[in-house]
């Protein structure tokens, strides 16, 4: 209520006979202690059990019915309009004001702190006349003004989820206690008087989530009022949300508001009535006492039942009661607390010719799409963390990550979810990348409970990303993250990996890089093939089997195609860069064309001048196995190596000397007909005499094709 007193004109005696004439006989039942009548038969539907309570209103109280079949409650005003009565004056004390001014105006605000502040504007939804203000969840809020029912709703439907609205504003005016209050409206108003405080955006009967908890965990405030309605949900939610607090470790306290504000007085109404003097009365107003409870009914038997019954003749069945109601509740909050931070994004669907028609944008060129998952898989001690550390530098400063894959760089910062490293290590191995310490979020969880086995410890991770403004989120490894029994379980990592994925979101992030151990031959992710599945890029780690100190590096994945490269490792600055030397494939070639070179060297030395497969048969004689090509590979190797000579024979063959030894030749070799003529090496007769022969070039003849058929000397006899 406002400023002067108000009162109502009492409901009841106009709605009694019609409350009665839904009742057996027509009569109604004597109220108990409490003022509640019931059980009765509803008034507003078809009620064959009795379910249905009614607190009489007076001029100073508004009275309340409770519809315990159907969940639907409200006062005497609710309960007349339900029922077709014209209320006239009769009705709510403060009618609900048809414009942001008059709704401003009713309610001591000013029209410029909630348009400047909260970003509030006057619609129409639903056909209804309303207030439209944005919150951090990214989807808008809607406070109807026509007094009706809903009150207040979500201008996305199944977007919207419980949280802390007006944090950053309480953060803003500052102080050591945070109030946590009805509503949005009892927000702004305390806002307006210079009071910090924040309200859940749901019922106020429901206890607050892991999320909810985690952000006031956050928030920096010492102490934690709850100052909720008068009303019962108000003084039954107040405890829930105490004893929740209290359960996390945080100072609170439910404070009571004066009685005179009426049953449904809120924050809101004491702000109306003494203004900037909110806080001064806050701190004056006692602890709450609960709320006296309306009879509960059992809807089989149609008879008042408490939810434990206690017996004082029957200890045993007194105690059974109690622990039965003690486990429905554990159940219930379980419930509740699952069902809040599982909150389900709606559907992305539309129309093949609606979908936009883009180029795909990466956040690093060729490897990683933007807003991609990347799953990194490494053999044991092969540098999967050292890889993840250096793409963290490049995440932050940009620049070419391996030296090849240009990197967009975040605006924000990386979050490193470190399981298995020791936190020293990974720090002193962070800095010698080069990682701007500034802006790497490190989370150190060796020997820590997993925040992922835990949906509060979840919820505070999501919190403490969405502050520190993360934008990818790498998890070094898979294996100590995964919260699950079996890793070989498809479909339990598969829900694992959705859960992750829902949690990368939630801490407002974009891409992220789940590492993982590779099994023994390092060809493929250990466990369930359901983690590759999952990936949008599958980058793999390997060692060289024949050199256990070199690393090779490839990817595959939607619209990724890296062939297998060595890797270069620089011990000093720790930073990988691809070699561009070729696959573990090459490699092995390369090594066993060194290994021939000698073959060759000395098999030319017994035989200079010995064409490519004549050096295949020496070598095999003289005991090396050799493959299709090997011998001509490893005789250009030696070239190279400027361990032989290589000069052109004939029929295009290539002829091999031993180095120095190219020139002592002078045998004339035709090459084809019509060319100049090469030479051979001299070769000694069975005589022992060596003939000499001089270098010239071919005279053409005259052709006997009879007698020069085949000689391959184009008509010259040698």
């Amino acid at each position: 209520m406002s400023g002067a007193a108000r009162a109502w004109h009492p409901l009841w005696p106009d709605l009694a006979a019609r409350v009665a004439a839904a009742q057996p006989g027509g009569r109604l039942p004597k109220p108990n202690a409490d003022g509640w009548l019931g059980p009765l038969r509803s008034p507003l539907r078809d009620d064959e059990h009795p379910s249905f309570s009614v607190k009489p209103d007076s001029e100073t109280d508004p009275g309340a019915y409770v519809d315990h079949a159907i969940g639907d409650k409200g006062s005497m005003a609710d309960l007349a309009r339900c029922l077709g009565l014209e209320l006239g004056g009769n009705g709510r004390a403060r009618p609900a004001a048809p414009t942001l001014a008059g709704f401003a105006e009713a309610r001591r605000l000013t029209v410029e702190r909630l348009t400047s502040v909260w970003d509030v504007r006057q619609v129409v939804h639903a056909g209804r006349p309303a207030l439209r203000f944005p919150t951090v969840l990214g989807v808008d809020r809607i406070k109807y003004l026509d007094g009706a029912k809903p009150k207040c709703s979500w201008a996305a439907s199944g977007k919207g989820h419980a949280h802390c609205y007006g944090l950053a504003e309480a953060r803003r005016i500052g102080g050591e206690v945070l109030d946590i209050v009805n509503g949005e409206v009892s927000v702004w108003g305390a806002s307006q008087a210079g009071v910090p405080a924040v309200c859940f955006c749901v019922g106020e009967d429901t206890a607050p989530s892991a999320e909810v908890i985690a952000e006031l965990q956050a928030s920096g405030f010492a102490r934690f009022r709850v100052v909720y309605d008068r009303d019962k949900a108000g003084r039954d939610g107040a405890p829930k949300v105490v004893a929740a607090l209290r359960a996390a470790g945080l100072d609170a306290v439910a404070l009571e508001l004066p009685a005179d504000l009426g049953e449904h007085g809120d924050v809101d109404d004491l702000h109306q009535r003494v203004g900037d003097r909110l806080g001064e009365v806050l701190a004056g107003l006692p602890e709450m006492v609960p709320a006296a409870t309306p009879p509960a009914v059992d809807q089989d038997a149609g008879a008042t039942a408490d939810t434990a019954t206690s017996d004082p003749q029957n200890p045993f069945e007194d105690a059974v009661s109690r622990e039965v109601l003690t486990l429905r509740v554990r159940a219930e909050a379980k419930r509740r607390v699952a069902a809040e931070c599982g909150t389900r994004r709606p559907f992305d669907a539309a129309l093949l010719q609606d979908v936009e028609d883009e180029a795909v944008r990466w956040r690093a060129e060729g490897l990683l799409a933007t807003g991609g998952r990347m799953l990194l898989s490494a053999q044991r001690k092969t540098g999967k963390t050292i890889t993840a550390l250096n793409l963290s530098r490049d995440l932050i400063l940009g620049g070419a990550f391996l030296g090849r894959f240009r990197v967009a760089p975040v605006t924000g910062r990386v979050a490193f979810l470190n399981f298995e490293v020791a936190r020293a290590q990974a720090g002193r191995w962070g800095r010698e990348v080069g990682v701007p310490g500034h802006r790497l979020l490190t989370v150190h969880l060796r020997g820590c409970p997993n925040p992922f086995a835990d949906v509060e410890d979840t919820a505070r991770l999501v919190v403490l990303m969405r502050e520190f403004a993360v934008e990818v989120v790498i998890v070094d490894p898979f294996g100590r993250a995964y919260p699950g029994k079996s890793q070989n379980d498809a479909g339990e990592v598969g829900a694992w990996l959705s859960d992750l994925d829902r949690f990368v979101t939630a801490a407002g992030a974009s891409e992220l890089i789940l590492t993982a151990h590779a099994g023994w031959d390092g060809e493929r992710t250990r466990g369930t093939t359901a983690l590759e599945d999952w990936a949008d890029t599958v980058a793999y780690l390997v060692k060289d089997k024949e050199d256990e100190h070199v690393r090779y590096f490839r990817a595959i994945g939607r619209d990724v195609e890296v062939e297998e490269d060595r890797l270069e490792y620089d011990p000093v600055t720790r930073r990988l860069t691809l070699a561009g030397s070729g696959s573990r494939a090459t490699a092995r070639v390369e090594r066993r064309t060194e290994e021939l070179v000698e073959g060759v060297v000395e098999a030319v030395t017994r035989e200079p001048g010995a064409t490519t497969g004549r050096l295949g048969v020496l070598m095999r004689e003289a005991g090396l196995g050799l493959q299709r090509g090997e011998a001509g590979r490893a005789a250009r190797a030696a070239a190279d190596a400027g361990r032989i000579v290589c000069k052109p024979g004939s029929r295009r063959s290539v002829l091999h000397f031993p180095k120095g030894a190219e020139a002592d030749y002078s045998r004339v070799v035709p090459t084809s007909p019509g060319g100049t003529l090469g030479v051979v090496p001299t070769r000694t007769y069975r005589d022992g005499t060596t003939p000499v022969l001089v270098e010239a070039p071919m005279v053409p003849g005259p052709v006997n094709t009879k007698t020069d058929r085949g000689k391959g000397n184009g008509g010259v006899d040698l």
